[in-house]
């Protein structure tokens, strides 16, 4: 009989789904932001590009009629606001985006350089290997057998 009141009954918070607040969701939008920054910089520093960067962003993109404040970034960034407003919110996506946007772009760029370092390089070791392999991917992407005419 004792082991009827011992039995475990179903909590209902258990079952409930675990959905970020837009504090928190800009914290950590703004926490992604200043990881492309230096790493020795001041907090201070960092909540002062934080606050260029989603304003730059928000104007641009419309979000915002009136800059947001230093401190109201600041609040925001250690979740000590209450709330925070969809244009807000916004403008923070914005830098965000803008951020990822720029990080892709440099990664593209330094790419690109490496794959013409390599090229110098295979080009110096083996010209013949590499006048092959260059007309392999020009065939193998639709181009015409004339650029291999044009390789040095």
């Amino acid at each position: 009989m004792a082991d009827d009141f011992t039995e475990r009954r179903p909590n209902p918070t258990e079952r409930k789904a675990s959905i970020m607040s837009g504090v928190a969701k800009a914290s950590e939008l703004l926490d992604e932001m200043s990881s492309a920054w230096p790493a020795r910089i001041s907090f201070k520093d960092a909540v002062g590009r934080a606050t260029d960067a989603v304003n730059k962003a928000g104007r641009a993109a419309g979000f915002l009629r009136d800059p947001i404040k230093h401190s109201r970034i600041e609040d925001l960034w250690r979740r000590e606001a209450r709330r925070i407003d969809a244009e807000e919110l916004d403008a923070i996506r914005a830098a965000h985006d803008a951020m990822l946007k720029r990080d892709a772009r440099d990664q593209h760029q330094k790419m690109l350089a490496r794959i013409e370092r390599l090229e110098a390089a295979l080009r110096l070791s083996d010209a013949d290997a590499y006048r092959t392999l260059a007309g392999e991917q020009i065939k193998q992407h639709g181009g015409l057998d004339r650029a291999l005419d044009r390789q040095p």
